[in-house]
């Protein structure tokens, strides 16, 4: 329904393991999600679809998230090491780059926060053209909220923790 002919269908052997794959543009679906009539199946799998479809109009924040992806992979194995290191050897400007490296793994999960919300919503709409009752439609909704709520309280901890981690830093001056 959204003119999108080029992306496939796979599946993962995992379990909680859904994703959209830009790269090689595949919606992954585990077994719970893909051979199931169940409203978390269902939610899950309109869901990446939503990424999907992100992907295909080019919404910027999927872009920017896909932009940091790779940067973030490479800040995120160095952050506790660096900071480690720097407090052993009390050497302040490797602890500052490990808080660099930390912030940039934040900020891509504040980028992630509205690429997560906005897939939610665009299955949301879709599924509620589709004729789900609104038992059903209360039920995907009240799933795909308390899974984007994931991603907000990991990112509040990450935040929490970087800024632990200034404050301590501050009070050892």
């Amino acid at each position: 329904s959204n003119a999108i002919i080029d992306v496939r269908l796979g599946y993962t052997t995992g379990n909680l393991d859904d994703h959209y794959n830009p790269k090689n543009k595949t919606i992954n679906l585990s077994k719970n999600s893909s051979q199931t009539n169940s409203i978390a199946g269902i939610a899950v799998a309109a869901h990446e679809t939503g990424h999907a479809i992100q992907d295909h109009t080019g919404y910027f924040m999927l872009r920017l998230r896909k932009f940091l992806g790779p940067i973030t992979i490479i800040a995120s194995k160095f952050v506790w090491i660096t900071i480690f290191v720097g407090i052993i050897l009390q050497f302040f400007d490797l602890i500052l780059l490990g808080l660099v490296l930390m912030g940039i793994t934040v900020v891509f999960q504040l980028v992630t926060l509205p690429v997560e919300f906005d897939a939610s919503k665009r299955a949301v709409n879709y599924l509620s053209t589709v004729g789900y009752d609104k038992e059903t439609m209360k039920g995907i909704k009240k799933m795909l909220t308390a899974a984007a709520f994931t991603y907000v309280a990991s990112t509040l901890a990450s935040l929490m923790q970087m800024i632990r981690l200034i404050v301590n830093l501050k009070n050892d001056d």
